[in-house]
């Protein structure tokens, strides 16, 4: 049974184990989905959500983003303060507008060079060592880099160039 008429389930802060969390969103085909916080680790589940415009994964034991690369609806995707490294998976959501990936494992950033209706990009203290990918997102509004000890300031200054009126926040 799929509840057409839910807009929102909002899991955060849920201290249960992925099979309790996986029974109460299965159902569900809604826009967004806040499991902000929670125990889930595995997004295997959620991969049929393709309605899901907005997921919030904050703050949890996700490390794999596999499950979500057919997403194609979505437009806000939050990994913060998650284990995920790799954005391979990611590569083709080209709907995404926001993208935050702070306090994460990523170290390159090529495999989001082509989701150019990016218009927010958070970064902060993440590992990145290269801003030329970002170069393509000529969309891109906002770019936050607190904490990003490996970028230098050349690349900075490159990209901002690059992007004239592009917000980064250092």
């Amino acid at each position: 049974m799929i509840y057409h008429d839910i807009l929102e389930a909002d899991l955060k802060d849920s201290r249960n184990n992925d099979v309790v969390i996986v029974q109460r969103i299965v159902p569900y085909d809604g826009i967004e989905l806040n499991l902000s916080g929670s125990d889930i680790s595995n997004l295997e589940p959620i991969k049929t959500m393709t309605n899901l415009k907005i997921l919030n994964i904050d703050k949890t034991k996700v490390s794999d983003l596999e499950p979500i690369k057919q997403l194609m609806n979505l437009k806000e995707l939050s990994l913060s303060e998650t284990l995920v490294s790799n954005l391979e998976p990611i590569k083709d959501l080209r709907n995404l507008e926001l993208l935050s990936l702070s306090d994460t494992q990523v170290v390159n950033l090529e495999p989001i060079k082509n989701l150019t209706n990016l218009k927010r990009l958070s970064l902060n203290n993440t590992q990145i060592t290269d801003l030329e990918p970002i170069k393509r997102l000529t969309r891109l509004e906002k770019l936050e880099l607190k904490g990003c000890k490996n970028i230098k300031y050349k690349q900075v200054s490159d990209l901002q160039k690059a992007l004239p009126e592009l917000k980064i926040i250092l």
